[in-house]
């Protein structure tokens, strides 16, 4: 098989830190080639280097037989290597269109823009990705997976080689994520090569040709996806003893539904907007119950009624048998539920402020000194105790939250809402754009609040996460709860056939 991208002893530093260190490997014309690794194992930076973002400290690249010296994102994008980012780079006041076309603008042979074209263009390769979206809609009015589907259109839209994708599922559904593999094995079949990237590692394996292991900035091999398995991979990624943490695979043997009440007891809730209907569950303590479905499911529109977020139109909620009403975050807060947000960067982190100051905006009573300031002492003895605790990787707590890794953004996170001493912990999507190593630290930690009696929600798109870690499952479809899964009727196959064709509620 033809070679269409070569490494070769690539090194990179950024003042006396060494990123990556002597990486050489290869990548075939028209294969899927996933290259995994936690995070700061240096595919971030690899791969910065094939766009054009930096230059190699020592090493080169052979692109399609020749060696280049990719100075710059534009010299890349000529040579017909395009990339996809997990963070998203859109302008949200603008169009769809105006976004795929951003920097490059179809004209006519009177050189004024040709909007008829560039929107048919916009709609066939929105479409070609499941999306039937009308391409004049603002890009800010769109879901997160929507505007990520976006991302990829302007990829797809060029003329390209190589394509790189970076967590492409990472916000997309179930259906959209089968679209999109879809659009990969038509482009591998045109002859396009795609680097996939992701932590989803079930993913990597049903989709890869070939899979580069990347750790510390090391080169760990390269391995055919019949060759490994994900104990294997986690082994090479993150090391013997975190596979063992890690192991989330579908148990022999669960608990079986507690018997009595739940100290939570949710009944007939719906939401003003109807994305929530008639929605009852009862939580118990020390338990974490599994919310799965599809996104668009109600799943985290559920979350926010009891939080506060989203107002009720009609439901109640127990707490050890005491109706309560909670009809913003303050008041769920002090009636003791938490909840950690799906998108972090947008709705969990304060980015201009310190991991100190974050882990302490939702505890400002316990703060504060006679309701007035913010007492330095107790923000710091608070920030210690959970930097402890949840193994904050950091030399200060006065560092710049945005200066950590996704993991430990997210034990951050974590940090500032145990400091509520929560009855109630409302989770949603808790592990996206983390890796393999911080997720089962992560997990450990969940085990440790249910030793304590915490009751944990659990919404997940990661179907083994939610096998693993959940006594039991409901599953959603359109707002409503449509089964409850109990024991060993929790599996892959159960949950996936519930969520995708619904069935009567008996939850």
């Amino acid at each position: 098989m033809k070679t269409i991208i070569e490494f070769e002893n690539i090194s990179k530093s950024f003042g006396k830190v060494c990123a990556l260190s002597g990486v050489s490997f290869s990548i075939n014309k028209a294969e899927v080639h996933s290259i995994v690794g936690e995070n700061g194992a240096g595919k971030s930076t690899l791969m910065n280097i094939l766009a054009g973002l930096f230059l190699p400290t020592t090493g080169k690249i052979v692109f399609d037989g020749s060696e280049v010296e990719l100075i710059n994102e534009q010299v890349a994008i000529q040579l017909g290597i395009g990339i996809v980012y997990q963070e998203l780079k859109l302008c949200p006041n603008l169009s769809i269109t105006e976004n795929i076309f951003l920097g490059r603008e179809l004209r006519t042979p009177k050189r004024r823009l040709d909007w008829k074209r560039m929107h048919e263009e916009s709609s066939t390769v929105m479409h070609s990705l499941g999306a039937d979206i009308p391409s004049e809609t603002l890009v800010k009015n769109l879901s997160i997976a929507q505007q990520q589907l976006v991302e990829i259109a302007k990829s797809l839209s060029r003329d390209i080689k190589v394509i790189v994708l970076d967590e492409p599922t990472s916000a997309l559904t179930i259906t959209e994520s089968i679209k999109l593999f879809e659009n990969i094995q038509r482009l591998k079949e045109k002859g396009v090569t795609i680097i996939y990237i992701s932590h989803r590692l079930e993913e990597v394996l049903d989709m890869s040709d070939r899979i580069s292991v990347l750790r510390d900035g090391t080169y760990c091999g390269t391995f055919a996806k019949q060759d490994v398995g994900i104990e294997s991979l986690v082994k090479l990624i993150a090391g013997e003893k975190l596979s063992k943490e890690f192991g989330m695979t579908e148990k022999t043997s669960k608990p079986p539904k507690p018997s009595g009440l739940g100290y939570l007891q949710v009944k007939n809730l719906s939401s003003a907007d109807g994305r929530v209907k008639n929605v009852s569950f009862e939580l118990f303590e020390g338990e974490v119950l599994g919310i799965y479905g599809v996104q668009g499911a109600g799943r985290t529109e559920m979350l926010e009624c009891l939080f506060g977020m989203r107002k009720m139109k009609d439901g109640v909620i127990c707490l050890d048998g005491k109706v309560i009403n909670n009809t913003e975050p303050i008041i769920a807060i002090n009636n003791g539920f938490a909840m950690i947000p799906e998108d972090r960067k947008r709705s969990g982190l304060f980015p201009n402020m310190s991991i100190m100051e974050n882990i302490n905006t939702s505890n400002v009573e316990d703060i504060t000194h006679a309701g007035v300031w913010m007492h330095k002492k107790s923000m710091r003895k608070v920030s210690e105790r959970y930097r402890k605790e949840v193994s904050i990787k950091t030399h200060d707590i006065h560092q710049n939250i945005m200066n950590l890794s996704g993991g430990n953004q997210q034990k951050v996170v974590i940090s500032r809402w145990l400091a509520t001493e929560p009855r109630v912990l409302l989770m949603d999507e808790l592990t996206r754009g983390v890796d393999v190593g911080a997720k089962a630290e992560i997990f450990e930690i969940l085990r440790t609040l249910r030793s304590k009696g915490i009751g944990i929600v659990l919404v997940s798109s990661e179907l083994h996460e939610v096998i693993a870690e959940a006594s039991r499952v409901l599953i959603m479809k359109n707002g409503e709860i449509v089964k409850e899964l109990i024991g060993n009727e929790i599996n892959k196959d159960e949950i996936v056939r519930h969520a995708l064709i619904g069935e009567s509620s008996d939850a």
